[in-house]
C-alpha cells in the first residue's frame, strides 16, 4: 500500500513540478523561428481595440454619471486597464514557444475541472445558472473560457502523442472525446449550453488541422 501511494506521489510531483521545470527549459522561442513583427496587424488590432472601447464609453457614460456619483469613466476605467495589460501580454505571449505549453495540459486541465465544480457551489447569477467563480477583492472568473483552451491543448496534445496509434476516424475521435465529456457534463449541470456547443465546435477544426510531430 505504501509504495503504490508513494508511486501516485511520484507521478502527482512528476506532472505538476517535473512538468513546470520541463517547460521552463523550452519555453522561450528560439530566434531562428521568430519572425517580424507585422506592425500592420498590430495597429490594425490597436486600432479596433481603441473602437471598441470608444463604443462601450459612449454607451456606458451617462449610466456611470448617473449611478456612480458621476463619474463618466466608471465602466471605461477598467477595460481600458485590462485592455493595455492584454495587449502587452500579447505582445510577450508572441515571444514564447507554444510548444513548451503541452507540458502543462494535465495540470491546466485538472485545475479547470476543480473550477467547473466550485462553481457550482457558488451563489448563482440573476437567471439561476452557475457559471463563475467569485474571488477577493469583488472580481470573478467564469471557468468554462479556461476550459475552451484546455481542450484545445488536450485535442492537440493527445493527437501529436498518439498520431501513430490513431488508426482509424473513431480513433481519432473518442480519445479527444473522452477529454472533453466531463467537462460537458459540468457545463450542463451549470447550466451553460452556449458553452457546451462551442467546446463540441472546438473538436473538428483540432481533427482536421494535422501538423508536424514538435
Amino acid at each position: 500500500m505504501v509504495t503504490h501511494l508513494y508511486g501516485i506521489l511520484g507521478v502527482i510531483l512528476d506532472r505538476t513540478f517535473g512538468n513546470i521545470i520541463r517547460m521552463l527549459r523550452v519555453i522561450r522561442l528560439p530566434k531562428e523561428e521568430r519572425g517580424h513583427l507585422s506592425w500592420t496587424f498590430v495597429g490594425t488590432l490597436a486600432v479596433i481595440l481603441a473602437y471598441g472601447l470608444i463604443m462601450m464609453f459612449s454607451a456606458s457614460y451617462s449610466s456611470g454619471y448617473t449611478n456612480h456619483g458621476g463619474n463618466i469613466y466608471y465602466f471605461i476605467k477598467p477595460q481600458a486597464i485590462v485592455a493595455a495589460v492584454g495587449f502587452v501580454v500579447m505582445l510577450g505571449v508572441s515571444l514564447i514557444n507554444y510548444r513548451a505549453l503541452r507540458y502543462m495540459f494535465w495540470t491546466f486541465y485538472v485545475i479547470t475541472l476543480a473550477l467547473l465544480v466550485l462553481a457550482l457551489f457558488m451563489p448563482s447569477d440573476n437567471n439561476g445558472c452557475y457559471r463563475w467563480v467569485y474571488l477577493p477583492g469583488g472580481m470573478s472568473l467564469q471557468p468554462s473560457e479556461l476550459a475552451k483552451f484546455a481542450v484545445i491543448l488536450g485535442t492537440a496534445d493527445i493527437l501529436d502523442h498518439h498520431q501513430r496509434e490513431i488508426k482509424s476516424l473513431l480513433q481519432c475521435v473518442f480519445k479527444p472525446a473522452c477529454l472533453l465529456f466531463p467537462i460537458l457534463v459540468l457545463l450542463r449541470l451549470e447550466p451553460h449550453n452556449s458553452a457546451m456547443l462551442l467546446m463540441a465546435m472546438i473538436l473538428p477544426p483540432c481533427w482536421c488541422a494535422p501538423g508536424q510531430a514538435a
